[in-house]
C-alpha cells in the first residue's frame, strides 16, 4: 500500500506550456551561443545543445526534453553541418546528428 503523502509521485503532473516555452528558449539560446563561440568550439558544437535538453528534462519533463532534443537536432544540422544554412546531404558529419537524436533522450 502506498503512504498517502507519497501518493503525489504517482499522480501525473499537467501538461504545461511553460514548460515547452522553456525546451524552446533554452534550444535558442543554445543556438545562439553555439553560433557566437563556433570559431572556438569547431568539434563541440552539439555540447551547447545537450545542455539544453538536460535542463528542459529537468524542467519540463520528457517532453519538453524531446522538444529540445528534436530543436537541437534541426538547428545544428541546419547551421552547423555543410553545407551551410541547408540541412546536410549524405555526409558523415551528420552522423553526429544522429548520434546526438539517439543519446539525448536518455
Amino acid at each position: 500500500m502506498v503512504h498517502p503523502r507519497r501518493w503525489r509521485q504517482f499522480v501525473r503532473r499537467p501538461v504545461r506550456l511553460k514548460d515547452y516555452g522553456i525546451a524552446i528558449i533554452a534550444s535558442g539560446l543554445a543556438l545562439l551561443l553555439s553560433l557566437l563561440f563556433s570559431p572556438f568550439i569547431a568539434s563541440g558544437t552539439f555540447t551547447l545543445f545537450l545542455a539544453s535538453v538536460v535542463f528542459s528534462s529537468l524542467y519540463g519533463g520528457r517532453k519538453a526534453g524531446l522538444l529540445a532534443t528534436i530543436i537541437g537536432g534541426l538547428a545544428s544540422a541546419f547551421f552547423f553541418l555543410p553545407p551551410c544554412c541547408r540541412f546536410p546531404s549524405p555526409h558523415w558529419k551528420a552522423v553526429c546528428v544522429w548520434v546526438y537524436l539517439c543519446v539525448s533522450p536518455y
